[in-house]
């Protein structure tokens, strides 16, 4: 699969990320307010079992939160399990009955338009290569420059 960074525009549609939405998710990003995390949209950083536990996000996560937070989609939220334990749960974001810990939902990346198809016909995916970076530990900063450029 290609990566966003390498498409011409006549090769990808535009995505479409709300402007709004995209100013809040960079500011976010730049504030320092979030501690980065790899591997899932949010997780517990302190030992488990704590209930002060404090938590960190990869960069779609930090997204999810701000979306929550502002409350901007309807039925979006986090869902701790069965027993509900914020503080040593590794959380799944909901979104139309669609759930994911690692990813933004579906639904949801589709509605945010950071999902376009190619002119191959190949699926591309801003919200994979978004998760690739901060998993390959791309810090909060570069990732945010990429999406100021990209979407």
């Amino acid at each position: 699969m290609a990566n966003p960074e390498h498409l011409s525009d006549r090769e990808i549609d535009k995505y479409t990320l709300d402007p709004k939405i995209k100013k809040m998710w960079l500011d976010a990003l730049r504030s320092g307010e979030y501690e980065q995390g790899r591997g899932h949209l949010k997780q517990p950083i302190k030992d488990f079992g704590e209930a002060d536990t404090k938590f960190c996000h990869c960069c779609l996560g930090v997204l999810g939160e701000l979306l929550i937070k502002e409350e901007l989609f309807e039925d979006l939220r986090w869902d701790l399990g069965d027993d509900g334990r914020e503080y040593d749960t590794v959380p799944d974001m909901v979104y139309k009955d669609h759930k994911s810990a690692e990813f933004l939902p579906a639904p949801l990346s589709l509605e945010l338009g950071l999902e376009r198809r190619v002119v191959s016909n190949l699926d591309q995916r801003a919200v994979i290569y978004l998760a690739d970076m901060n998993d390959s530990g791309r810090d909060f900063l570069v990732i945010a420059d990429w999406i100021e450029d990209n979407l």
